[in-house]
């Protein structure tokens, strides 16, 4: 009996002493507090399930995931290093030296916003919005641009601007894709001047990619014409800005870049990791 006692005793010991080491081991999640450096995955769509930014190769390169018209791949497949934190606003700067902010700074300073007080290692869904800055001008909120874009059959640049952005010496016949269904091509070199020759690779009337979506190709005689594709309510991308098109007619139409996500509200899955110095 006392054996028996002794055993159970021994045993009792035992599972204290690998409960009380596996108490010792468990750390709970600390929140983050503004001023952490934070190592972040992030994959943020649209309301209606549109993809418009991610970290993640898998989204990225899934064809069956849909894509938002404005949506941008990474140029690396890593997370993003932010300072958790609220954004600095500077209520003493005057209202014209205020600059529109691009959409992944916008992005990244509403993740780091919004992370603060939520626990390190899990896998969170956030909503985010962003606002039209105050007293942001008119001038560097719209936008205008010609609705009907043109292109001359032939031009000619200095040899040496020609080396510069293509890096080799020009040579007649070399050729090299332009831009909306255009091919560029060298048919002459002359007078230190490098005569370009623009020729469509689709049929007139076809619709070609543009930097604002789809647009349709013509003939007008001495130039190309390419006429966007755009309507009002459409989200745009030039550059790092994303916008929406407010306004449409025959010669022009206008995008509004005040808001950093176009007016969008961005549901994103995230995980924060801390950096350890």
């Amino acid at each position: 009996m006392k054996l028996v006692v002794r055993a159970i005793l021994k045993s009792c010991a035992m599972a204290c002493i690998l409960l009380i080491a596996a108490c010792a081991q468990f750390k709970p999640s600390l929140p983050i507090r503004p001023g952490d450096r934070v190592r972040m995955q992030y994959t943020c769509r649209s309301a209606d399930g549109l993809l418009m930014a991610t970290t993640e190769r898998a989204p990225t390169e899934d064809a069956r995931t849909p894509k938002s018209p404005v949506f941008k791949a990474p140029a690396a497949f890593e997370p993003v290093v932010l300072t958790a934190g609220s954004e600095t606003v500077c209520s003493t700067c005057p209202k014209e030296s205020l600059q529109l902010k691009g959409f992944d700074d916008a992005l990244h300073a509403s993740l780091a916003a919004v992370i603060v007080d939520r626990p390190y290692g899990r896998h969170q869904q956030v909503l985010l919005k962003r606002q039209v800055p105050e007293g942001l001008p008119p001038g560097k909120r719209y936008v205008g641009l010609a609705k009907v874009w043109e292109r001359d059959k032939q031009s000619s640049m200095l040899t040496d601007d020609y080396r510069k952005a293509m890096g080799h010496e020009p040579v007649v016949g070399f050729q090299y894709p332009y831009e909306m269904g255009l091919q560029a091509s060298v048919f002459a070199i002359k007078d230190n001047h490098v005569l370009i020759r623009y020729t469509s690779e689709v049929a007139l009337g076809s619709t070609v990619p543009t930097a604002f979506g789809q647009g349709i190709i013509r003939d007008g005689g001495s130039q190309w014409q390419i006429d966007m594709q755009v309507s009002e309510g459409q989200l745009v991308r030039a550059g790092g800005l994303v916008g929406r098109v407010v306004e449409v007619n025959p010669k022009m139409f206008y995008i509004d870049f005040g808001n950093s996500f176009g007016g969008q509200e961005l549901v994103c899955d995230v995980r924060a990791e801390p950096i350890r110095e």
